[in-house]
């Protein structure tokens, strides 16, 4: 499927693909995850330091309250959540913690620091402009399905 436009319809959903090359044997929703995936990659420390602004968390707390917040769309795993905090602890963003609960274990807590705080502002600042910059084309250029 090299150069000839295709329309590939899965359950009234079109993917229009005129000069790329499409696998059609490639399911839909494996690409719609990875884009997911690929999104969340570089949005993840601004997920992080947006929770631990409101309150210092422990990592399931964490990966509760963003499942929680966005309601099951980011799915967080221990193999994404951990390395970015001991990165983010290692560049300065968070300070972890160990504190005894009242039922006798040990957690570690993440608290954001002062540099945390800027990173977060120049972060959300940025997110603003994209955000708006994305919407003021993509709002214009709403796909409708054929009926």
């Amino acid at each position: 499927l090299d150069k000839a436009p295709v329309v590939i319809y899965i359950s009234r959903l079109y993917l229009l693909a005129g000069r790329y090359q499409v696998r059609a044997w490639e399911p839909l929703w494996t690409r719609e995850i990875m884009s997911q995936q690929e999104m969340l990659k570089g949005n993840t420390e601004t997920l992080l330091l947006s929770l631990l602004l409101l309150e210092p968390m422990y990592g399931y707390q964490i990966v509760k309250e963003i499942n929680d917040r966005s309601s099951g769309y980011f799915d967080f795993k221990e193999g994404t959540l951990y390395p970015a905090l001991h990165r983010m602890e290692r560049d300065g963003l968070v300070e972890g913690r160990w504190q005894n609960t009242p039922g006798g274990m040990r957690r570690r807590y993440y608290y954001i620091t002062l540099k945390g705080r800027f990173v977060l502002s120049d972060r959300q600042a940025e997110w603003q402009r994209f955000s708006r910059a994305m919407n003021s084309v993509i709002t214009r250029s709403t796909v409708q399905p054929e009926g």
